[in-house]
């Protein structure tokens, strides 16, 4: 309030579906202080559909660690708004893939919609990309008692769009438009191995950000500036 602010936004991951009801009941009190206090409560929450843990052993851990936490019936009942992060459909433990393909957030913001107003959800749209690439094994840093030993590099990073149009350039890559994922992405060549990367582009932007209007959400949230195209001010009404 010293400093003029609306109010904040909780984000809490990485919270086994056990706690479920725990978070539900603090957001729940913190949204009663706030809203005494003229203050607004928002929460980011992780996509979650179906709702259940899928098959594999990959998919009930997902589930039962990042995505089963979230009651988003309870939590829209208590905050203002509920921006969805839908993102990091693709990671470093996956196979290469889009940030967030069309067919995949889609899904997650109609699932989303059986429990929160539209008035109240807010899309997550994604402004880096990850690149795939097979990397030599680093050194871990020594310990004490322990000397320097080999680990394997990820096999994907987080990517700004500057940087993957750079090695787009330096080795070759030509951009490629998908039109099942509506997503943009090349590879390249380096030292014979192929590397991936899924980014968003201001094409890629310009389908979501256009979904959040067809669907009539209150707005849309992004992670993170500083590593978005440019380009995509352009396509805000605010920014013309």
């Amino acid at each position: 309030k010293e400093n003029g602010y609306l109010g904040i936004q909780l984000d809490f991951e990485n919270i086994h579906w056990t706690d479920r009801n725990a978070l539900s009941t603090m957001v729940a009190d913190v949204a009663s202080e706030f809203h005494n206090a003229k203050l607004l409560l928002t929460i980011a929450t992780v996509p979650n559909a179906p709702g259940a843990p899928g098959e594999g052993g990959f998919s009930n851990w997902i589930y039962e660690n990042w995505r089963g936490a979230y009651d988003l019936r309870s939590l829209a009942q208590s905050v203002d708004l509920i921006c969805l992060m839908t993102y990091d459909q693709h990671t470093r433990w996956t196979a290469p893939g889009p940030v967030a393909g069309w067919s995949w957030t889609t899904g997650n913001l109609d699932y989303a919609f059986k429990f929160v107003p539209r008035e109240k959800l807010s899309l997550g749209i994604p402004l880096y990309g990850y690149h795939w690439f097979a990397g030599a094994p680093t050194k871990a840093p020594p310990q004490p008692g322990f000397p320097a030993t080999d680990k394997p590099n990820p096999s994907a990073e987080y990517i700004a769009t500057d940087d993957a149009m750079d090695l787009a350039r330096a080795y070759g890559g030509r951009v490629e438009w998908d039109p099942t994922d509506r997503s943009s992405w090349f590879f390249f060549y380096r030292d014979d191995l192929r590397e991936w990367i899924f980014f968003t582009d201001a094409h890629t932007f310009r389908e979501r950000y256009t979904l959040v209007k067809d669907r009539s959400l209150q707005g849309f949230c992004s992670w993170v500036l500083g590593t978005e195209d440019p380009a995509i001010w352009d396509l805000l009404p605010s920014h013309k």
